[in-house]
């Protein structure tokens, strides 16, 4: 993990998920030796990972995953910086609450064409995709 994040940590926004319980430490440690340059979050589908993240360290950047309805209903409980997520969640009434509360909402995982220009219309901060050519040249005209 340092070693990614000292390659990519001052070229991109890095999104650091934690799929299992335990690694919490590993991670923390990771970043209190190399610090990313530009911003990053530490994410996770898993609420008591975040949790314990939040526990060991103010500072560190979290956001909450989302893939099914009864996760999305748990992010305002949790102290979250974002707000994760599947397409399918994404509507302007969620993004209006999220943004309410001071946090920023990613939209995950959009590979086609008409899909990031609707996530980009929407107005999200982010856009996870594996086509990430494509979205660079899809949305690249909106950020010249």
């Amino acid at each position: 993990m340092e070693e990614v994040i000292e390659r990519y940590g001052n070229r991109v926004f890095l999104d650091i998920e934690l799929k299992v319980r335990g690694l919490e430490p590993k991670v923390l440690a990771a970043l209190r030796n190399i610090r990313p340059q530009l911003d990053y979050v530490v994410s996770s589908f898993i609420p008591d990972v975040l949790l314990e993240l939040k526990t060991r360290s103010t500072a560190i950047p979290l956001g909450l995953i989302c893939e099914k309805p009864g996760q999305l209903a748990r992010w305002q409980g949790l102290p979250v910086d974002y707000v994760i997520c599947h397409k399918s969640l994404v509507n302007q009434q969620l993004i209006a609450g999220v943004r309410k509360a001071g946090r920023r909402i990613f939209i995950w995982t959009v590979n086609d064409r008409d899909g990031m220009l609707r996530a980009a219309r929407l107005g999200v901060e982010g856009i996870i995709s594996d086509q990430t050519e494509l979205l660079v040249s899809v949305l690249r005209p909106r950020m010249d």
